[in-house]
C-alpha cells in the first residue's frame, strides 16, 4: 500500500486522511463533496478566480476534478521512452 493518495487528498482538501476516510490509492470522488479541494474553496470564495492543475498522475487530476472542480485541467501522462522521466 502506498500513501500517494492520502497524501495528495491531505494537500488539496487540507484534511488528514483519518477524517476524509481516504487511505489508499482508491480514487472516491464522494470525499471531495465532504472535503472539498483548495479549487472548489478558491471558486467558491471567488469565482472570478481561475485555476489551473498540472499534474503527470490520473488521480491527482481526478482530484483536482472533483466538486466543483478546477478551471483548466492538464494531464501529463508519463511517456515510457523518455529518459527524463
Amino acid at each position: 500500500t502506498t500513501v500517494s493518495n492520502p497524501s495528495w487528498s491531505s494537500i488539496l482538501t487540507g484534511a488528514w486522511g483519518e477524517k476524509t476516510g481516504v487511505i489508499n490509492n482508491v480514487f472516491t470522488p464522494w470525499t471531495y463533496d465532504k472535503w472539498p479541494t483548495v479549487f472548489t474553496q478558491l471558486g467558491t470564495l471567488n469565482p472570478d478566480i481561475e485555476t489551473t492543475s498540472i499534474a503527470n498522475w490520473n488521480v491527482i487530476s481526478a482530484i483536482a476534478a472533483s466538486g466543483a472542480g478546477v478551471d483548466n485541467l492538464f494531464n501529463v501522462p508519463e511517456q515510457q521512452d523518455d529518459p527524463r522521466w
